[in-house]
Parts: C-alpha cells; sequence; structure tokens
C-alpha cells in the first residue's frame, strides 16, 4: 500500500489511510461549510432578531 499512510495500530495490526479518503474527508468539510453551516447561521441571527426577516427597506 504505497498511497497510504500509518494512522496507528491495534492488537499488532496496522491501521493505514489512503490519500484519497482525506481528500474526500476534504471536499465534505469544504461543502458543509460552505451549505448548511451558512444556512444554520442565517436561521440564528433570525432567530436572534425575533423572528423578523430582513426586509432592506426603511422599515426598523
Amino acid at each position: 500500500m504505497r498511497n497510504s499512510f500509518r494512522v496507528g495500530h491495534i492488537f499488532g495490526i496496522d491501521i493505514r489511510i489512503d490519500w484519497s479518503w482525506l481528500l474526500i474527508l476534504l471536499l465534505v468539510v469544504w461543502n458543509l461549510s460552505t451549505t448548511r453551516l451558512w444556512e444554520l447561521k442565517q436561521t440564528l441571527v433570525e432567530s436572534a432578531r425575533g423572528g423578523q426577516k430582513r426586509t432592506g427597506g426603511a422599515e426598523q
């Protein structure tokens, strides 16, 4: 397994992870941070305002 690196070992068995799994993990984390966390932030901001959405007009 040339394309992997050792994470540790359990009961004498080497535990290795292929580099491609790190790429997949990076893509999943990036995707979640740009979509789901943004939606969560918007929800928290709206709830902090008392459930009012921003209208952008002169009303306040």
